[in-house]
C-alpha cells in the first residue's frame, strides 16, 4: 500500500471473494488492520543489491548522454 503510493500507482485491496471492477473505484479499505495482530517489528523494504560485475547506471555509456 504505501509503496503504491510512492509512486502515484493505484492499486486495490479487495476483502477476500470480494469482487471489483477496475474501471470504476477500486477497494482501498485497509480491511486487515480489523482482523490482524500488531507486527513485531516495522516493515522494512530490502536494499538493492548489486552483484559483482554488474555496472552501475552511472558505469554505463548511454546514447543519450552524448
Amino acid at each position: 500500500m504505501d509503496a503504491a503510493e510512492e509512486v502515484g500507482q493505484a492499486v486495490a485491496f479487495p476483502r477476500p471473494g470480494e469482487t471489483f471492477e477496475p474501471a470504476e473505484k477500486l477497494p482501498a479499505d485497509a480491511w486487515w488492520r480489523e482482523v490482524s495482530q500488531p507486527m513485531a517489528h516495522s516493515w522494512r523494504r530490502p536494499k538493492p543489491v548489486q552483484f559483482p560485475g554488474e555496472a552501475s547506471e552511472r558505469d554505463l555509456d548511454l546514447a543519450d548522454d552524448r
